[in-house]
């Protein structure tokens, strides 16, 4: 048998009706923070729920991750993030390249081209050219690659 979700609901004083969310759990709020930190979904559901076996916290982060309200929450601290570090894509290219002379004028050799391939992907160098072609009525979209 399969759970019927209770919805709460809240009627405003215009009448409207709005479904009122529970907050997070504090293990789904911990996942939210660990996956932010991260970027891993599962490093972050190993993080939360430390006794669990590595190879189920694929499918669970996984299920965790399309739940409406974690995404929701997952791009609040995110947006709180790049608030706080006030941090625009041009400046941290700037201070990329800034360390990889740096890096190249050491000698790290190897990380210099680690930072000069990070600055290119954040470019959109490797990114291929989508196309859509209306054909009839229809419309194809397709992934035109990219020539050197």
């Amino acid at each position: 048998m399969s759970k019927s979700k209770k919805i709460e609901t809240e009627k405003l004083e215009d009448g409207t009706t709005i479904v009122v969310r529970k907050p997070l759990s504090a293990k789904h709020e911990k996942f939210c923070i660990e996956y932010c930190k991260l970027l891993h979904a599962n490093l972050a559901y190993c993080a939360v729920y430390p006794n669990s076996a590595y190879n189920s916290s694929f499918g669970n982060s996984s299920r965790l991750l399309k739940k409406p309200r974690i995404q929701e929450r997952i791009a609040e601290i995110q947006e709180k993030f790049a608030a706080t570090v006030k941090q625009d894509k041009n400046k941290t290219v700037s201070d990329l390249l800034e360390t990889a002379e740096q890096a190249r004028a050491d000698g790290r050799y190897g990380d210099y081209a680690k930072l000069r391939d990070m600055v290119i992907k954040m470019c959109g160098f490797y990114e291929a050219e989508k196309v859509d072609v209306d054909i009839k009525g229809f419309t194809l979209n397709y992934i035109k690659p990219k020539k050197d």
